[in-house]
């Protein structure tokens, strides 16, 4: 593409080129690389050139380098280029699927209009004529859907075992099952734990939480932040998350993929970190991902990122990922490094189905690009699935006045109506929210009393599903739930009582994040500190996805801040 033209905005970086506009977001100025950016820019106009995602964006949106196109300005390639060109010749004759032969869609599914059945019959259309399961990929947000839909489809063709469909599974799973690893080992759960303990700052480094008591020391190189001392014994993991607003810090499991964010943001602090410990704690998380680096090579690791760039490199053996049907479900919460992935995998794949509600997008704060999902290319018309078969007559009516009102007012978003099924439930919405009662306070641990009695209730029959946006909230109505003789799931682990070896699914505590696609006859949503109250309201997505998993019943518990 020809480099046309360069200027900046209030916020961003502008280039303009013969296939449309790139963008750097300059974050008020303070991306140091944003001059020498507009500099190279500045001097390549008129040129073909390539831009690169240098930060892990999408490439049609942000970007940190643009170099000369010397294929097409008739400069002297290198060897090395010579080579990679060769490499990249052999993909092309070795593409299974021809371009004009290949489908692409994309499927929009608004709470409850049946998106899983959507895909599930689909794949269904492709096994009776004839398609192999090694041959279909079915990719989903979480492990518990990739295995549901795994069930579902096994259960309709009993000829084939649930081992036969391998390719059911997350994307993160997927590029470890065909990824480029190279005799390295993938990083666990066990190596970041043992990471992270790896760098625990020592009582013994500190004097009774004071910080001024510190001495820069040689054995640690982040002694040298004062704040580590009011937290004695603690992790940088605790103290980095000590240091985050509400908005950001969400999920304490999700401490790592901010970081990843963070840093793929071109190392811009965030503006709602505390002002008094963000400066130091931007120096921290730099110094985290330093240390991380260090440790993955010493143990010879690599983790998703990693693979991610190895199958995204010329040398990559293609062939693995060819399906002749792919389907990404959930892709409004992909992140972009992934959606890299993604688009490689459908490039290959002879039909592609892409699933996803921008409306339900709850994953922004971790990276996930709803925006790529609304840009994807297609060849085949959008289809927008229009009735919701769960959703009651009353729950629809306060989505539509509350969460789903506030939504439509977006610009970057898919417009789609739905309904409800004319025979739908009525449903019944019960707000427990801090009032008044025979003058008298109603205390949140009341209402989660009255929570208790309900779920305890043998007349109210059907699943119950409790959300909160915190796994704290989640782990303190999981001992509650346990105190009361209520064996249920706790984020998808069983939580037995007494003697009990098995717990039925059918109570469920989890965060709302993983509740994407869940759905239950009775939904309770809890909101019992200021921070989940916080989080809810400045989130009209989290809001959406949370009140439209009920069939039935609706519980909404919160805590006036």
């Amino acid at each position: 593409m020809k480099l046309l033209k360069v200027y900046r905005t209030e916020q961003d970086l502008v280039i303009e080129t013969s296939e449309g506009n790139r963008y750097c977001r300059l974050f008020a100025g303070r991306w140091i690389n944003i001059d020498d950016l507009e500099k190279q820019c500045q001097e390549l106009i008129g040129c073909n050139v390539i831009t690169t995602a240098k930060w892990g964006y999408s490439e049609d949106y942000y970007f940190g380098e643009i170099r000369k196109d010397a294929s097409l300005n008739n400069e002297i390639e290198s060897e090395a280029d010579e080579n990679i060109k060769e490499i990249n010749n052999k993909k092309v004759k070795q593409a299974k699927f021809p371009e004009k032969q290949r489908s692409v869609r994309r499927v929009f599914g608004p709470p409850g209009t049946g998106k899983t059945t959507e895909m599930m019959n689909a794949i269904k259309k492709r096994l009776e004529e004839g398609v192999k399961p090694q041959e279909i990929a079915f990719v989903s947000f979480t492990n518990v859907a990739a295995n549901e839909a795994k069930d579902r489809i096994a259960d309709s063709f009993p000829d084939y075992e649930k081992d036969d469909f391998v390719y059911f599974r997350t994307l993160h799973s997927l590029a470890s099952k065909v990824g480029a690893i190279g005799g390295k080992r993938i990083m666990s759960n066990k190596h970041m734990s043992n990471f992270d303990r790896t760098i625990t700052t020592k009582s013994t480094w500190t004097s009774k939480g004071i910080a001024e008591s510190i001495k820069i020391r040689d054995e640690h190189p982040c002694l040298s932040l004062k704040s580590l001392a009011n937290a004695r014994k603690s992790t940088i993991k605790e103290n980095f998350l000590e240091a985050m607003g509400p908005t950001e810090r969400m999920q304490e499991d999700s401490f790592e993929t901010i970081l990843f964010s963070f840093k793929n943001n071109g190392w811009e602090m965030p503006a709602n970190w505390r002002s008094e410990q963000g400066p130091d704690y931007f120096i921290l998380a730099k110094e985290w991902l330093r240390l991380y680096e260090d440790y993955k090579e010493r143990y010879n690791l690599l983790d998703f990122d990693d693979m991610i760039s190895a199958m995204l490199s010329p040398s990559f053996d293609i062939s693995k990922i060819r399906f002749k049907l792919f389907i990404l479900d959930e892709a409004q919460d992909t992140s972009d490094a992934l959606w890299d992935f993604a688009k490689l995998i459908i490039s290959q794949s002879k039909e592609s189905i892409v699933c996803g509600d921008d409306d339900q997008a709850i994953m922004e704060g971790f990276g996930a690009s709803p925006r790529a999902f609304l840009k994807l290319p297609v060849t085949e018309e959008d289809q927008i699935l229009s009735t919701s078969y769960r959703l009651p007559t009353s729950v629809k009516k306060a989505l539509d006045n509350g969460p789903g009102k506030r939504l439509k007012d977006r610009t970057t978003r898919k417009p789609k109506e739905f309904k409800t099924l004319p025979n739908a439930k009525k449903g019944l919405i019960t707000k427990m929210i801090d009032s008044i009662i025979d003058g008298k306070k109603v205390t949140k641990s009341f209402q989660l009393f009255n929570l208790v009695q309900e779920v305890k209730d043998k007349d109210i029959h059907g699943s119950w599903l409790i959300m909160s946006p915190t796994n704290v909230s989640v782990e303190f109505i999981s001992h509650l739930f346990l105190d009361n003789g209520i064996a249920h799931f706790c984020k998808n682990e069983p939580i037995t009582i007494g003697k009990e070896k098995t717990v039925s699914r059918d109570i469920r505590v989890q965060t709302i994040h993983t509740s994407k696609g869940s759905e239950a006859d009775n939904v309770a949503i809890v909101l019992r500190t200021n921070g989940d109250t916080m989080q809810y309201d400045r989130s009209d997505t989290l809001a959406y996805v949370a009140e439209s998993r009920t069939k039935d019943r609706m519980y909404f518990i919160k805590k006036i801040s």
